[in-house]
């Protein structure tokens, strides 16, 4: 399985967003909403150097089990990370083999105010 395909189930789809005028707050705060309403997981993946699953994630609906994890809690660490190395905040630890690249998994709330990302 391809890294960035890491999470895809059948019933996932892509969304793409094109010249959002709107703050990122505002967009967080949509999604968040559209989460509980729905109860369905919203998932930014960003492929470089490290592939990065930021997200809002609807604990019933996000196959974290495809990422080798046996729960998926942000809830005492907001910042926190799911990797495949070990980082700060690290969470929990995504089983890969060979060596691969970076893996992350984090709330897109954290994602965006990691000012690294554009």
């Amino acid at each position: 399985m391809r890294i960035q395909e890491m999470g895809k189930t059948t019933y996932s789809f892509d969304l793409y967003l094109k010249d959002v005028t709107k703050p990122t707050e505002t967009i967080l705060q949509f999604f968040e909403e559209v989460t509980s309403q729905d109860k369905v997981s919203i998932i930014k993946v960003d492929n470089g150097d490290e592939v990065v699953k930021a997200g809002v994630f609807d604990k019933e609906t996000f196959p974290y089990q495809e990422f080798g994890l046996t729960s998926l809690d942000f809830s005492k660490n907001e910042k926190g990370v799911y990797s495949n190395q070990n980082l700060p905040n690290n969470l929990g630890t995504i089983p890969t083999f060979l060596k691969v690249k970076l893996i992350r998994l984090q709330t897109f709330q954290s994602y965006i105010e990691d000012k690294s990302h554009t």
